[in-house]
C-alpha cells in the first residue's frame, strides 16, 4: 500500500483554475415576431388596404355620378339653344 501511495504522490499534478467572474450570465433567444403579433400585423395591413380600396370604389361611383351629371347637364343646355334657336 505504501509503495502504490507513493506512486501516486510521484505523479500527483495539481491544477488551479480561478474565475474572473464568478457571476453567471444566462442568455437566452426569444423570437422577435410571435404568431399572435404577425396574425394580428397581418390582419391591421389587411383592413387598412381593404379599407383604402373601399374609399376608392367610392370615390370612382362619385367621379362617375360627377361625369353622368355634366354631361347630362351639358345635353339639357344644348336642347334648350336649339329650342330657342327653332322659336326665333
Amino acid at each position: 500500500m505504501l509503495r502504490f501511495q507513493f506512486f501516486l504522490l510521484s505523479r500527483y499534478t495539481e491544477l488551479q483554475i480561478f474565475f474572473e467572474e464568478l457571476v453567471k450570465k444566462k442568455i437566452s433567444y426569444s423570437p422577435q415576431y410571435t404568431t399572435d403579433v404577425i396574425i394580428g400585423t397581418l390582419g391591421g395591413h389587411l383592413g387598412f388596404f381593404l379599407g383604402a380600396s373601399l374609399i376608392t370604389l367610392f370615390e370612382l361611383f362619385e367621379l362617375a355620378v360627377y361625369i353622368f351629371a355634366w354631361l347630362c347637364g351639358k345635353q339639357s343646355k344644348k336642347h334648350e339653344t336649339q329650342d330657342s334657336d327653332a322659336y326665333t
